[in-house]
């Protein structure tokens, strides 16, 4: 990801971030943690578990969980809208909590039948033609098929964060 003048440092970092990775402090394999939490104070701070969230190293700083949905990173729109404008992003919902995915939206397979991952992420979007175009909304960054239809009253234009900010900059 190039670099971004009006996006602040720690969205950039974020978006960057590989979320769900086992915790290298914490890594019993009968009570392996996962590092879903993320420090938005922290230059560069890797994620981390909510192991390490307890011992208090990121104490009177902002600190926000990160949530997996359909294999992507994702924080609830209360936290999320307190630190960076959301309008135009698609929300989702993970048990009954809105939500705003992080990093651009992927297939979890490629036309082949392989798993993408997200260091894999395409910059075009599965299924994309002019016909479905013309039908149904798509984010302006990525071409992932928004569910709300054009003459909804919603103004959705990205799917997430990430395409947010790469159309912004």
């Amino acid at each position: 990801m190039g670099e971004h003048a009006t996006s602040p440092q720690w969205l950039l970092h974020l978006i960057e971030t590989e979320f769900y990775e086992l915790c290298e402090n914490h890594n019993d394999p009968n009570r392996a943690k996962h590092c879903n939490f993320f420090c938005v104070d922290c230059t560069k701070s890797p994620p981390f578990c909510d192991h390490c969230n307890s011992n208090n190293v990121h104490k009177g700083h902002q600190v926000i969980q990160v949530y997996r949905s359909s294999y992507s990173p994702g924080i609830k729109i209360p936290v999320i809208r307190t630190l960076f404008d959301i309008s135009e992003i698609q929300p989702y919902s993970i048990n009954k909590n809105s939500i705003i995915y992080i990093q651009q939206r992927t297939s979890k397979e490629n036309s082949n039948g392989s798993v993408i991952n997200q260091s894999q992420r395409p910059l075009i979007n599965h299924n994309y033609s002019e016909t479905n175009h013309k039908r149904k909304r798509r984010c302006e960054s990525c071409q992932w098929e928004l569910t709300t239809l054009e003459d909804s009253s919603h103004s959705y234009k990205f799917c997430s964060v990430e395409c947010k900010v790469v159309s912004s900059d």
